[in-house]
């Protein structure tokens, strides 16, 4: 994650986002990523949560 983080600082990128497990969310939260959105999709019946997640590059 830190590769990723500095890449984007390079490249100034203003955010990164991402769709995140209910279990990864922690781990995003470590870098300074933020629930904008829980999510419910479904594929082919079942019902899998997960986060949009936004994190404003500094």
């Amino acid at each position: 994650m830190n590769y990723l983080l500095n890449e984007a600082q390079s490249a100034s990128l203003k955010e990164l986002t991402s769709d995140v497990s209910r279990s990864a969310q922690p781990f995003y939260e470590r870098f300074g990523f933020v629930v904008v959105e829980q999510r419910q999709p479904e594929v082919r019946g079942v019902v899998i949560p997960n986060a949009f997640m936004r994190l404003l590059v500094q």
